[in-house]
């Protein structure tokens, strides 16, 4: 019990840090607006998510919530506004 309890804090531990550091590097790239705070509320409650799922359902593993916590904030990042504008340059072309 114990050690479930240690992965649900560590992986709480991991969302946070990735929702700070998106949110910095987003303000410095793109600057703070709408889209963003959008952006750092998606990974929010998709990490808020994943963890009460790995809380609720046993077999979800620490490693599998990491994993899908990661591809989630991937998912999110693709659709970030530097990455937005860059393809949009390239199918200007």
């Amino acid at each position: 019990m114990a050690k479930r309890r240690w992965q649900s804090l560590a992986l709480a531990v991991i969302v946070i840090v990735t929702v700070l550091q998106f949110g910095y590097f987003g303000y410095r790239n793109a600057g703070g607006d709408l889209y963003l705070a959008a952006q750092l509320a998606a990974i929010a409650f998709g990490g808020l998510t994943i963890i009460s799922l790995e809380h609720r359902y046993r077999k979800i593993g620490f490693a599998g919530a990491v994993i899908s916590f990661t591809l989630f904030t991937l998912l999110v990042a693709l659709y970030s506004k530097p990455v937005v504008e860059t393809l949009q340059h390239f199918f200007q072309r």
